[in-house]
């Protein structure tokens, strides 16, 4: 689950950066 937040981030951490974090702090 670290690949994908990091995936996550790195395409758009600021445009859903609050929708990842919840999704992989699950």
């Amino acid at each position: 689950s670290r690949i994908h937040l990091c995936l996550n981030t790195r395409r758009s951490r600021r445009k859903r950066r609050l929708q990842w974090r919840r999704r992989w702090r699950i």
